[in-house]
């Protein structure tokens, strides 16, 4: 059975990369997910075709025990163990927007920065996924104290990025994500831990078609 999933959104609110000026000339976007049954073996496939479009570049960064330097900007570690902990890893070279990919694991939390070549950077909630035209990326994550997934969809255009769709889910949790086209193929399990108290590991595979 196909499930419909629709969320309307006013990207006025939403947006935090968008100027006074863009917003003023926003209209009302609809985006719609539609939910599909996958596979194993169809998920395996699309995830050993799909490109993220990121390299492993030793030479974009220098990694110290204090802090991380890319670029020339220092990013400087606290190595407390506890509430105060912030430690930044290089994760490498995102070639399509000429950006580098720098992820910041707190004591009890994790982001993504995103730092282009003048050094300003942007955050997101988690690894970019992107789409082979470069024209969308999202990113996945869960959220452990209420139990659900969250799918965050984003714009590329003229090397802008632009957060367009903010998607949360109890349902099912989200452990792994590939795209294919204007399909993203997912990995999931209903809960996130099993009877003994582990990660679960009962995994299902479902295709997301976006449609807007």
């Amino acid at each position: 059975m196909i499930k419909y999933f629709s969320l309307y959104i006013f990207l006025l609110v939403i947006c935090s990369y968008t100027t006074h000026s863009e917003a003023n000339s926003l209209k009302k976007l609809s985006i719609s997910f539609i939910e599909k049954k996958s596979n194993a073996q169809e998920f395996s496939h699309m995830k050993k075709i799909y490109d993220p479009m990121i390299e492993k570049n030793d030479k974009r960064f220098i990694k110290k025990e204090e802090y991380l330097n890319v670029n020339n900007k220092i990013y400087t570690n606290n190595l407390n163990d506890n509430e105060f902990m912030k430690i930044y890893d290089y994760y490498g070279y995102w070639k399509p927007l000429n950006r580098d990919i720098i992820t910041v694991s707190y004591y009890e939390d994790s982001e993504v920065k995103i730092q282009d070549d003048k050094n300003n950077t942007i955050t997101l909630q988690a690894i970019p996924y992107i789409n082979k035209a470069k024209t969308q990326f999202t990113t996945f994550y869960i959220n452990y104290e209420e139990s659900k997934s969250i799918i965050d969809l984003y714009e590329i255009k003229n090397n802008h990025i632009k957060h367009i769709f903010h998607f949360e889910t109890e349902k099912w949790i989200i452990w792994d994500l590939v795209w294919n086209h204007n399909i993203l193929y997912i990995k999931v399990t209903h809960t996130i831990w099993n009877e003994k108290g582990f990660f679960s590991t009962d995994y299902k595979y479902k295709k997301l078609i976006i449609e807007q």
